[in-house]
Order: C-alpha cells, then structure tokens, then sequence
C-alpha cells in the first residue's frame, strides 16, 4: 500500500459560488466546450480524535484538532490522519490507500469504540476548461454549489465571468462540516444522525 505524509499547502486558487442553479451551469459549461473529467459520489466517514486546546466560535469551530478519516471517489479509498495543530499553522496529513471503504469503517469502529463521528455522501462532477476545473457539489439538503479552481486568480475570476453564474460567492473554504452548514441555516445534529443510522444499515453484518 502506498503511503505519504503532506501539508496542506496549496498553490492552486479557489472560488467557491452556493446556491447556483445546476441545469444552468451545465448548459453554460457545454456551450464553452468543458471536458467532462469525473462524476461520482464521494463517501466519507469522519471519527474525532483530540478535543479542540482553546476557544471557538461559530466562524471557527474547530471541536478537535486531530481526526482520523476514511474517504472514497468510488475507484480509491483513502485512510487519512490529520492534525491541526494551531488556527495558524497548516494542517499535517498522513495517507495510506486501503482496499475496502465499508470494511476499514467498521474495523475502525470496533477499535476506536464510542469515538464520537460522523458519515457523508456528497454528490460531485467535474469539468475542465481554460487550464480550470469546475466541480459541482450536491451536499445532502442543500442547494448546488460549485468550485472553480486554476493556476491564478485571474484564470478563475475570466472563466468566472464566462459562466454567467447567478449565485453566491462563499468564503467558507475550510471549515468543518458541522459549521459549514449551520453557516448555511441547517440543523447538523439532525443530519449527522439521519447519516450515522444509513451508515449502520451498510456496514458489513
């Protein structure tokens, strides 16, 4: 199995735009001629580790600072640990693929038992066009957004304009799933617990 250790030190820009209407998107990328790169439903189970050292507020929720997750596309399954260390310092990430997304859950599950954590299905396409990739997102009880990332911020902000999206832009990048959608207006414990009972109903008896 492959492993590797990185930070999450990023050299590619980010737009990110909610509440967009997808069919319109769509339309509007097939016009401009964008290559369809993937589309697949991403599954992620999250179990928090370390509780948070020092304060936080609902811009910066951070209940823990190191979690360990297992996350698929679909074709890979990744095991990761992350640490994040300071609200000023980047996250560290440890990764190793592992064969089977269900199984290595429910491993997890036993070893770590009582670990509080949570379970997500997200639904995602990507296109690339003009050296960018345009992502479409479909979190569970939310409207679409989607992310155009590129080389500069000149790159993303021309195809930006090209793509006539009516919608707006967020500035919440990096911020833990329970704060991203209070942030948008919903209720996460109500949600985090529908997906933990789902979660159950598809791990190996």
């Amino acid at each position: 199995m492959a492993a590797e250790t990185i930070d999450d030190g990023s050299s590619e820009k980010i737009l990110r735009v909610i509440n967009v209407d997808r069919a319109a998107v769509l339309r509007r990328l097939k016009q401009l001629k964008a290559k369809s790169l993937s589309k697949y439903l991403s599954r992620s189970v999250t179990f928090e580790l370390e509780p948070e050292k020092g304060n936080s507020s609902l811009d910066n929720e951070r209940k823990y600072n190191t979690w360990l997750r297992v996350s698929t596309a679909g074709q890979k399954t990744t095991l990761s640990l992350k640490d994040v260390p300071t609200p000023r310092r980047l996250p560290m990430e440890h990764r190793v693929e592992v064969d089977d997304f269900f199984q290595t859950v429910k491993i997890i599950k036993a070893v770590l038992h009582g670990v509080d954590y949570s379970y997500m299905e997200i639904d995602k396409e990507s296109y690339g066009i003009n050296k960018c990739t345009v992502t479409i997102t479909q979190w569970p009880y939310m409207s679409c957004e989607l992310d155009i990332t590129g080389p500069s911020t000149k790159e993303i902000m021309a195809l930006y304009r090209d793509l006539g999206i009516k919608g707006e832009i967020s500035h919440a990048l990096n911020v833990p799933e329970s704060v991203y959608y209070k942030l948008r207006g919903f209720d996460y414990e109500l949600i985090k617990q529908h997906y933990k009972n789902k979660l159950e109903a598809l791990l190996p008896k």
